[in-house]
């Protein structure tokens, strides 16, 4: 028979840990470390990435298609570079994550059904334009975890989807696999060179291999757009397939929905024959100067920071601690380039004009 103080120390000891600055669940950026994600919630508000990772508080689980469909692509992305069965691994991916979020067993169903189609059409899609492998490079390791300290104190963490390298060249390059909505090539395009993750994980690859002495850099960056996100091809299932057919004996066929097998290949049909629309990828080289550039103008003062915060927040008095409000707007948030990212990138003022007035809005103007 269980005693009273046993029961009260085992319900003790169930209870959550209560995190506070002083006791914070993230112990910082020099001992537990810090990555990509972390360092773009930090740049969108401080108070909440202090909930998230100081007092340890997060939403209730849940599955987001918008993630869990590139998790699912990711999963298949290894498998066959690993030279495994990508679906029985996408299928078991599949399965455990239904065990893990019974409530939303559907809608998993449906993205795996989806995913499993795409999967097919983009390997015929690269096999057919023989662009599945960068000629004159091997792999030296996929999903690369990285661990290592930047600038001799901040622990950088992170996970790299493929390295690449060409001995020839000395060139090193990273592979970025990307799931996204919605594809706008040209912003991508100037947006690498100066992009958190690319430039951040580039940064890393040149760390791990720094035995290779690489003289050239580049990144594959591998993008799929996620179908059914709005706009083209976003399909319904069919509430009528034999809408406007008649049988050999000349009568209309009866109503019929669309199965879902019927309506998965029909999507694959689509994109199989738009396959362009699809699926990118862009091989972009990116000189030295430009990560020393993001190095210098982004990365370091944004770690050093964090470091300074981190000790304010734990033994200091939160002083410059702010909560980011509503009704901003920020273009780069949904990566789109803004007034002055030309010149910012280029140096170049075309298309910009010098200004004598601080408020023109404003009827008189001290100064």
């Amino acid at each position: 028979m269980k005693t009273k103080t046993s029961v009260l120390k085992k319900l003790k000891a169930s209870k959550p840990k209560q995190w506070t600055n002083k006791n914070p669940l993230w112990k910082g950026p020099v001992e537990d470390g810090i990555t990509r994600s972390m360092l773009a919630l930090f740049l969108v508000c401080r108070e909440r990435f202090r909930i998230k990772y100081i007092l340890g508080l997060q939403p209730h689980d849940k599955w987001n298609h918008r993630i869990g469909y590139g998790d699912m692509w990711h999963e298949c992305e290894e498998t066959l570079l690993e030279g495994g069965d990508w679906y029985t691994r996408l299928q078991l991916f599949a399965s455990n994550l239904i065990q893990e979020y019974p409530t939303q067993r559907n809608e998993i169903e449906k993205w795996f059904n989806v995913c499993k189609r795409q999967f097919e059409v983009y390997l015929e899609h690269w096999d057919n334009i023989k662009s599945m492998k960068r000629s004159g490079f091997e792999v030296l390791g996929q999903e690369v975890e990285f661990n290592f300290l930047y600038d001799d104190y901040i622990l950088l963490r992170g996970k790299i989807d493929g390295v690449l390298w060409n001995s020839k060249t000395s060139t090193l390059v990273i592979q970025e696999n990307k799931t996204k909505g919605d594809i706008d090539e040209e912003s991508l395009r100037q947006q690498l060179s100066f992009d958190l993750q690319t430039m951040t994980y580039l940064t890393a690859a040149i760390n791990i291999y720094s035995e290779l002495k690489p003289k050239k850099f580049g990144v594959l960056y591998n993008v799929i757009r996620r179908p059914l996100s709005g706009g083209k091809y976003s399909i319904s299932q069919l509430q009528n397939v034999n809408r406007g057919k008649k049988g050999a004996n000349g009568k209309p066929l009866p109503k019929r929905e669309e199965t879902n097998t019927e309506y998965y290949d029909r999507l694959q049909g689509l994109i199989r024959e738009d396959s362009k629309f699809f699926f990118c990828r862009w091989d972009v080289e990116v000189e030295k100067q430009d990560i020393d550039k993001f190095k210098k103008e982004c990365l370091s003062p944004i770690l050093e920071e964090l470091a300074h915060w981190y000790e304010d927040i734990i033994h200091g008095e939160n002083s410059g601690h702010w909560r980011t409000p509503y009704g901003l707007y920020n273009p780069m948030a949904e990566g789109r380039m803004g007034d002055v990212d030309n010149f910012l990138n280029t140096g170049n003022t075309a298309g910009l004009k010098r200004v004598d007035r601080l408020f023109p809005e404003l009827k008189e103007e001290k100064r």
